[in-house]
């Protein structure tokens, strides 16, 4: 979840086949030889998102600084708040071979996870969440989130 103006880790677990690197359409991602990170040359990216679409844990992310209100503001939390299909597919080895996640359990706990949070049911930080955090400069530009 991106929240303008507040920043959450994004743990990328460094797939074996970097999936996200062998899809980006402009070479904008690339493998560091000393750390296996993957490195994101920003000023290549033309956030496409198909990195984001490969990734498994859909781990890689645009920050929104100077995205707010702004025509290129593209981030849709009933899109990208969504995991993908393969998220809810059976594991296909290792101990928990077969097993699944189960999709109402994960938008009972991602609904806890926003209410507790002081968002609303989109994801999108309420009013009065920002109040509270003394961010009110962006509550008028999460307000077409918020539709």
């Amino acid at each position: 979840m991106l929240v303008p103006g507040l920043e959450f880790p994004h743990l990328c677990v460094q797939c074996q086949d970097y999936p996200c690197v062998k899809t980006c359409p402009v070479r904008a991602l690339s493998v560091s030889k000393k750390t296996g990170a993957v490195i994101v040359k920003t000023q290549k990216c033309t956030a496409c998102g198909k990195c984001i679409n490969a990734c498994p844990g859909r781990i890689p992310h645009m920050h929104p600084t100077g995205l707010l209100g702004g025509p290129d503001f593209k981030w849709s939390p009933k899109i990208h708040d969504e995991n993908p299909q393969r998220f809810y597919e059976p594991l296909p080895s290792g101990p928990y071979m077969g097993k699944t996640v189960d999709r109402a359990k994960v938008k009972e706990d991602r609904s806890r996870y926003y209410r507790e949070a002081g968002w609303d049911e989109n994801g999108v930080p309420k009013t009065e969440t920002l109040r509270e955090l003394e961010l009110e400069n962006i509550d008028e530009s999460l307000k077409k989130l918020r539709r």
